[in-house]
């Protein structure tokens, strides 16, 4: 491996360097003008956890906040378009958004849900670094270096995203090898740099490794939730393939193939009206298919693909074409000046209808259809996988499409109420097989407290069993039958509409009934 220190810029390959002015001013003119318009604008605060900041540094009219994805458009705006205005700018967008992470550290509350923005703070750092003093330099970064420190070292951080390489890994903690990437041996503290470079480089090995397992050959991600797996997941493999192949010149995509992969996973969720099967923690308001980030993800791959395996290129573009969209100037808008291989992917394949039934073995998740016509039957079976991920307790839990769910995953995890750990991800919230055992555990799950059996109260599993009955409406959606509430030995209290697919109570119910061990209400 070769590190040319003296070349290295985070993201950008020395041999394009901010050669993109020609792209900006061209083919890529439109993004460029979003780009550049989001680079003047300015970032929301953050409403989850609020802090008190220090006084504004004495001179600057930037307030304190996180301006990190602010800062990567302006910084590379400056690099085409350079002006001393901008660049004062974006030396106060740095100070203030350090002042920013510090006091939320300092008050022992995390930043942010995700670490991107401070990426984007790295990134336009180093972009800017050679026309920063050696004392700004200095200053700056090692204030850097010390939060990522904290990032890994400080305890009891409020709300901290404990994100890793068997997760997302979008939290803070994917800070480490581009941190440690732009301070390499640059005489600020060095020690530090090489810790998180370490840190990093070890971590993305075992978060690629895992997510290739999960895979398996047939495609898929580090979670069965798409979207998780079709949104936010992929941007950690983005970062890392683009910043070790500007900083070290290899192409690591090619030795990783499942990451191209992830299309044929993606069409088999894929239902008629632009839908998905609703697995896992899906908030099940509308089970709308998250196609939004996929015309970056797509492009990315195509650009990763192109040489070394053009029939992964040409899949990821057919999936991009049904997809539609556009890069987003305010995540990575940097990202379609760097994708240079576009050009050289394949066009999309050419798709046939697809095979009755597929098999995702490590996913756990066997897809079947009676064809591809939007009034077709479409049907997933869960059984297994590797990934607990966003993963409900659901083992052998079956969902049915045919022009609306006619067997549907139910509850809804929309506010993170109690009724995600208490309903929403438990056995009886699915078509699953229930077997009573009256002195069996509720299972933990991560959103908080699971209702414990209590000798003078109904037992959890009871109450989580009458309210499953109480949705049958949701087993009966689109097969004829009523969509009713129907309490246990009882007629029914009210109609509601089929197309809800929240989960309710009863009211009225007599607790002392409710408490008794009554057998499932019958189908009808």
């Amino acid at each position: 491996m070769d590190w040319r220190l003296s070349l290295v810029l985070l993201f950008v390959c020395a041999q394009i360097g901010f050669a993109a002015p020609e792209d900006a001013l061209t083919s890529e003119s439109d993004h460029f003008a979003e780009v550049r318009k989001h680079a003047e604008s300015t970032p929301s605060e953050y409403s989850w956890i609020k802090v008190v900041y220090p006084g504004p540094v004495a001179g600057t009219t930037v307030p304190i906040r996180d301006w990190g994805h602010v800062l990567m458009s302006s910084a590379f705006v400056y690099r085409i378009e350079p002006t001393p205005e901008r660049l004062q700018k974006i030396k106060e967008m740095l100070q203030a958004s350090l002042d920013c992470y510090h006091a939320y550290y300092a008050a022992s509350k995390a930043v942010n849900w995700y670490g991107r923005s401070r990426l984007g703070w790295l990134a336009a750092f180093d972009w800017v670094w050679g026309d920063l003093t050696p004392a700004e330099r200095e200053t700056m970064g090692r204030s850097m270096l010390d939060h990522v420190y904290e990032v890994f070292h400080k305890p009891n951080i409020i709300r901290r995203n404990a994100s890793t390489w068997e997760s997302g890994y979008y939290g803070a903690s994917n800070l480490a090898l581009f941190a440690g990437i732009v301070f390499l041996n640059e005489g600020i503290d060095d020690a530090k740099a090489l810790e998180f470079l370490k840190r990093g480089y070890d971590t993305y090995q075992k978060l690629l490794d895992y997510r290739s397992r999960a895979c398996g050959d047939d495609g898929g991600g580090a979670s069965a939730t798409v979207t998780y797996a079709f949104a936010d997941y992929p941007w950690a493999e983005w970062s890392y393939l683009l910043a070790w192949e500007a900083a070290t010149g290899e192409k690591l995509a090619p030795e990783w193939p499942h990451i191209g992969l992830q299309c044929n996973y993606m069409l088999w969720n894929w239902l008629p009206g632009n839908l998905e099967f609703g697995y896992g923690d899906v908030h099940h308001y509308n089970n709308r298919f998250p196609s939004g980030n996929l015309y970056a993800h797509m492009s990315h791959i195509m650009h990763l693909y192109a040489d070394a395996r053009p029939d992964l290129a040409s899949l990821a573009a057919y999936v991009r074409e049904k997809a539609g969209g556009k890069f987003h100037a305010s995540l990575y808008g940097i990202n379609p000046f760097l994708l240079t291989n576009l050009g050289k992917a394949p066009p999309p394949m050419d798709m046939q209808e697809l095979p009755a039934a597929r098999y995702f073995e490590a996913m756990g998740q066997v897809f079947m259809r009676s064809g591809s016509e939007p009034d077709a039957t479409y049907a997933l079976f869960a059984c297994g996988g590797i990934s607990g991920n966003h993963r409900h307790y659901d083992a052998t839990h079956f969902t049915v499409y045919k022009q609306g769910f006619l067997a549907l995953d139910t509850g809804t995890r929309r506010g993170n109420t109690d009724n995600l750990q208490n309903y929403y991800a438990q056995t009886v919230a699915h078509n699953c097989v229930l077997i009573k055992m009256p002195d069996e555990q509720p299972v933990n799950y991560w959103n908080g407290k699971v209702w414990r059996p209590v000798q003078e109260h109904r037992v959890a599993g009871d109450r989580l069993r009458d309210r499953a009955r109480i949705q049958l409406r949701g087993r009966r959606r689109n097969a004829g039958v009523p969509a009713r509430e129907v309490l246990p030995d009882g007629p029914p209290t009210r109609v509601r509409p089929a197309g809800s697919l929240r989960c309710l109570r009863p009211r009225g119910v007599d607790e002392a009934r409710v408490r008794e061990n009554v057998a499932p209400a019958p189908r009808q």
